[in-house]
């Protein structure tokens, strides 16, 4: 088994409690206590997520980060937008039940959007 080394996660979908996410955390072979954790020094927000939308931020010792999308409720895609704030950064979203190359990337960015269907979509955010 390897280790993943994340140093944070976080749910961003509006309205949910960080403490059920515990779980995760301890998956990731975190130590985790509702509310310790300090956030990641980047936190992207995201715009237009469906409310039955859920997202998983992670934080590795590095400082890049993963962004996990799903939404299992769709019936259509959903244009989702992702900001980075002044931060620009190199990101890429895999869709990891097609492929494992990336399906878009970006260089020098602050943001980027997504089509948000059924299938979960990783981000990989590498801060410049």
């Amino acid at each position: 088994m390897k280790y993943l080394g994340i140093s944070h996660v976080r749910d961003l979908a509006p309205g949910n409690d960080p403490a059920s996410f515990a779980p995760y955390a301890a998956l990731a072979g975190l130590a985790y206590a509702s509310g310790s954790l300090p956030a990641p020094a980047l936190t992207p927000t995201l715009a237009n997520l469906p409310v039955t939308a859920r997202t998983v931020l992670m934080e590795k010792p590095d400082g890049s980060l993963w962004l996990a999308i799903w939404n299992e409720s769709a019936t259509s895609p959903t244009t989702v937008s992702i900001y980075l704030g002044n931060v620009t950064s190199d990101a890429s979203v895999y869709d990891p039940l097609t492929g494992t190359a990336p399906v878009s990337t970006g260089s020098g960015v602050t943001g980027m959007t997504v089509a948000l269907g059924t299938d979960p979509l990783i981000v990989s955010i590498q801060p410049e």
